[in-house]
């Protein structure tokens, strides 16, 4: 993992998600943070986005990416729990903002997760982690 100044941040109450975060964080030995987070982006090479979305767009998840432009980071990359046209609203502000969205997302149906039970398979998280890699190969 050549590649520095990692975020790697999430929107979603599911236990799922927040394990998923945590454990791509500790690949590339950062820290995960909430949506929004405690410190903003800035110069961050690569932003890892995990969101659980419905078809409403929560308002601190819009104004978060309406701020994603190039000086707090280059490119943003979608892991999304829900289908492609609830998560259009967030991807479009992000590449508004300025920030490089990357071409490929990863879509997942978490199903139910109680924010309790921070549990992802293994299986899930080698796609999660292989589809990470395949982004940060396409930065270097």
């Amino acid at each position: 993992m050549a590649i520095a100044k990692v975020r790697v941040l999430y929107f979603s109450s599911k236990g799922k998600m927040a394990a998923l975060a945590e454990a791509l964080a500790a690949k590339y030995q950062v820290k995960s943070d909430v949506i929004p987070p405690a410190y903003p982006c800035e110069n961050e090479r690569i932003v890892f986005i995990l969101m659980s979305i419905g078809k409403k767009t929560p308002d601190n998840l819009r104004r978060f990416a309406m701020e994603l432009n190039k000086s707090r980071a280059d490119n943003v990359a979608f892991l999304i729990d829900g289908t492609r046209s609830d998560a259009t609203d967030v991807i479009n502000a992000v590449a508004e903002a300025g920030a490089n969205v990357c071409d490929e997302k990863l879509y997942l149906n978490l199903g139910f997760s109680p924010s309790f039970l921070k549990i992802a398979s293994d299986d899930l998280k080698k796609q999660v982690f292989d589809w990470a890699d395949r982004i940060i190969a396409s930065l270097e």
